[in-house]
């Protein structure tokens, strides 16, 4: 039994904004294959002094924090404010097909935060009615 691939939250293996057709995989799968897959949320981290940010929390310089730091510092910041993993290549799968994804477990990382906020204009989008 092979050992279940680990993709890492790290600026090689990440990008800023959307995943668009051009961005190349940073893993390659055949389907069927279960992936450890780390995320960060970089939501209100500084990019020019992002471990002030950790420092005035009181948290620690490890594991999502460490990566959220060097990914603020040297990932382009694109459309959105998702830094999102991957993407990945299943190999045999063909433009038009549909990918059944299973979530077997969420984790939470540490060191353990929340980030909350709002922006003008956010919630003012006109919504739908029944009448």
């Amino acid at each position: 039994m092979s050992a279940t691939p680990h993709l890492r939250s790290r600026p090689e293996t990440v990008v800023w904004g959307f995943l668009a057709p051009d961005v190349p995989p940073v893993l390659r799968i055949a389907s069927g294959t279960t992936v450890d897959i780390d995320t960060v949320n970089a939501l209100c981290v500084p990019p020019d002094a992002p471990e002030a940010f950790f420092e005035r929390h009181r948290l620690e310089l490890t594991d999502a924090a460490r990566d959220i730091c060097d990914i603020v510092k040297t990932v382009p910041k694109g459309v959105g404010p998702h830094v999102l993993t991957g993407p990945i290549h299943i190999e045999g799968a063909e433009p038009g097909d549909v990918l059944e994804v299973r979530i077997h477990e969420v984790e939470p990382r540490a060191p353990h935060y929340g980030v909350n906020f709002t922006r003008p204009g956010a919630a003012s989008r006109p919504r739908a009615t029944r009448g």
